[in-house]
């Protein structure tokens, strides 16, 4: 009974989890196209620039140079902080439960580290966690074949 259970628990965390990858990977699509778009414009507006600098040039090719280099400068520094703003941010997760805590990057290093004790021959490609405060345990599955649990 409590295998059904945890299966169905198991099955709707990697729904959920599904669900949100999606999402984000929605949005950062969208921020990718709106940054490209961006990118473009900035293009063109240096294109429309340089042509207007070109005509100057006859008058004065130190001053037109020298306001080109500027141009160009700010004109990347928006190309770059445009595309900064699509990068997704570092995440983080700790698990905290009756006066413990754990990190997930403590909870990998334990399963991979228990996972090459066991199957030294076998790189994990994938890793799947499933966490469980009530059983004090994490139970993996790694390459979706090999299964395994650590004690938190």
């Amino acid at each position: 009974m409590e295998d059904k259970t945890t299966k169905t628990k198991v099955d709707e965390i990697k729904s959920t989890a599904k669900k949100k990858a999606a999402e984000i990977k929605k949005e950062t699509v969208k921020k990718a196209k709106a940054a490209k778009q961006e990118a473009v414009k900035i293009a063109e507006n240096t294109a429309e620039s340089t042509v207007e600098m070109a005509k100057t040039a006859k008058k004065g090719a130190a001053k037109i140079a020298e306001s080109t280099a500027e141009s160009t400068v700010e004109m990347a520094k928006s190309a770059k902080k445009a595309v900064a703003r699509v990068r997704k941010p570092t995440t983080k997760i700790f698990l905290q439960y009756y006066g413990k805590e754990i990190s997930q990057e403590e909870l990998s290093n334990r399963v991979l580290a228990q996972f090459k004790e066991m199957y030294e021959d076998v790189q994990a490609k994938k890793l799947e966690i499933y966490l469980k405060p009530e059983d004090n345990a994490a139970y993996y599955v790694i390459n979706s074949e090999y299964t395994g649990k650590i004690d938190l």
